[in-house]
Parts: structure tokens; C-alpha cells; sequence
């Protein structure tokens, strides 16, 4: 028997999951926005994300769930609280009646509970999400509405929600140059993968990657205080000089002392390295001596 016929409306802005998509589905109530990190400003300009709805926060290796009934400023705030997401993807209604609270407290539960499954729930995702108070028909419904964005998700290669997470290939990506489309989707485990093909040892569970800022000057990324107690790969991608600058920090080289501790999560380092000199903004110290090789992309 043939499978259920389902019609997508899919809009890339540019052309490729390297900037936003917007996906509708026939027969559907929803939206669902994705986007790669450095769109996160152009994501918050979004009408239809002043809202209630839910989000998620990915990497290659975990997620974060949350809600809000305002997603713009929720996702605002994670801009500034935390370095190690990729892409941020938005589930909101737009059709009928609008999500309320009690409705985003199931769908969050939900996914919470699907990452916890896969193990690739963020460490900090300490919210288990709010009581479910919805009656039988409200979670048939509800469900229907989630099923229909978990297969969205899977088009756009969304695999950590998945028990033995694979890592997902998009199927609606527009053709590119695969090294600068990886890149550009601002991606560790693209970027990991790209430095091992070019000859560099990184060590993927040992690094940390940030790309370059909008004014051109600094790569910014929150550390936790652990990784100064090993090996430690810092990739920064430049994306104006379409290269990845490596550095190497062996282990006991740098000390927690040397750096900004979040006062707000004091098992992260608050690091701001600055373009060319590898300075640490906030703190001063040299990052120079560990420089360890630029690769072009």
C-alpha cells in the first residue's frame, strides 16, 4: 500500500540549508524554521516566531529542548548563553487556533523525552519539561502535529532525536561545494571531519569551534573548565578569509586562573580570541604560541 501522500512548501532563503528555511505541509497547522547559527539575527526578525512554540538547539552530538511563549526572545537569550549549537530549529502553529501553554508543555516534554532516549540530551537541559495536561483528543492531536515535524526534521538530516543517532544527511540541500557548504553551515563535526581529510590530528571530542564574529574580529565560545585537563583543539573558522585557523593546546599548558569563569555557570570559560593576534580579549592571555596550522577552504 502506498504511503501517506504528503505536500511540502519549502522556502530556502539562500538556496540552501546554509541560511533559513521555512517549511509548511498541507494539511498541516505549522511552521518550522530552521536555521544555522550565524542566521541566528535574521531568525528573531522572523514574524511568526513572536509566538508560542518550541525549539531545539543542535549539534551533531546533542540537543537542547525548550519553549516559550515568546520563541524571539527565548532564542535571544541563547545567543549569549551558549556556543556549542549549530542550528536552532522553530516549531510554532500558524494555522487555527494558537499553541498554548499547556500545548507546548506536551510537545517540549516529547522531545525532551526522544533526545533523552537517543542520549544526546544537553547536559544543562535540567528542565524535564512541565507537567502533561492534555486530554486524549489534545494529545492525538498534538501528536499528529509533532510526527509531521519530526519527518520535516529528517529532510533536513536532524538525527540526534533519533535512537542510535547517525549523522543525518539533508535530502532538500541545494547543491554546493561540499567543504564551503560544511563550513558555512557552521557545523564542528563538518569542520572535524574537513581538517582530518587536510592532514589535521583533530581529535573531535577534544575541540572547540567557533566562527568568526560580524564585525570581523574576534571568535567567541564558552568552554567547560575540563577541557584545560587534556589535549585541546580550538578551530576557528574564518569565513571572510575562507580558512580554519588550528590551535593546539597540550594538556597542563593553561591554567582556569588565566581566564573569565561565567559568573552565571562556573563550569565554562567565557573566551573571546582575538583575530591574527589570537589574544584572549577579556583576560589577555596568548593564545600565539599554540597556533598550529591554517588549512583553506
Amino acid at each position: 500500500m502506498a504511503g501517506e501522500l504528503k505536500v511540502l512548501k519549502i522556502l530556502l532563503e539562500e538556496g540552501s540549508l546554509s541560511g533559513i528555511a521555512k517549511v509548511r505541509m498541507a494539511n498541516w497547522s505549522g511552521e518550522l524554521l530552521s536555521s544555522p547559527r550565524e542566521k541566528s539575527e535574521e531568525l528573531l526578525e522572523e514574524e511568526d516566531i513572536h509566538r508560542y512554540g518550541v525549539y531545539l538547539l543542535l549539534s551533531d552530538e546533542k540537543a537542547y529542548v525548550g519553549q516559550s511563549r515568546d520563541l524571539a526572545r527565548r532564542l535571544g537569550e541563547h545567543l549569549l548563553g551558549k556556543d556549542w549549537w549549530d542550528r536552532a530549529i522553530v516549531l510554532t502553529r500558524i494555522e487555527g487556533e494558537a499553541f498554548d501553554r499547556s500545548d507546548i508543555d506536551y510537545l517540549e516534554s516529547v522531545l525532551i523525552e526522544k533526545a533523552e532516549e537517543a542520549g544526546t540530551l544537553d547536559i544543562d537541559n535540567h528542565n524535564r519539561g512541565n507537567p502533561r495536561k492534555v486530554d486524549e483528543f489534545k494529545k492525538a492531536e498534538l501528536d499528529s502535529f509533532l510526527g509531521n515535524a519530526l519527518f520535516i526534521m529528517s529532510l533536513l538530516g536532524v538525527s540526534v532525536l533519533e535512537k542510535g543517532s547517525r549523522k543525518g544527511r539533508p535530502l532538500i540541500e541545494a547543491p554546493g561545494h561540499p567543504d564551503e557548504e560544511g563550513l558555512r553551515r557552521r557545523r564542528k563535526g563538518d569542520a572535524v571531519k574537513f581538517l582530518k581529510a587536510r592532514g589535521v590530528p583533530v581529535d573531535g571530542r577534544k575541540a572547540n569551534y567557533a566562527v568568526l564574529s560580524q564585525d570581523g574580529k574576534t571568535f567567541w565560545m564558552n568552554p567547560r573548565i575540563e577541557r584545560l585537563e587534556d589535549d585541546w583543539w580550538l578551530l576557528l573558522n574564518d569565513m571572510e578569509e575562507k580558512k580554519v585557523h588550528v590551535l593546539f593546546v597540550p594538556k597542563g599548558s593553561l591554567r582556569k586562573e588565566q581566564f573569565l569563569i561565567r559568573p552565571d555557570k562556573p563550569y565554562y570559560l567565557d573566551i573571546h580570541i582575538e583575530k591574527g593576534t589570537y589574544l584572549e580579549r577579556k583576560s589577555g592571555a596568548g593564545l600565539s604560541p599554540y597556533f598550529f596550522r591554517d588549512v583553506d577552504y
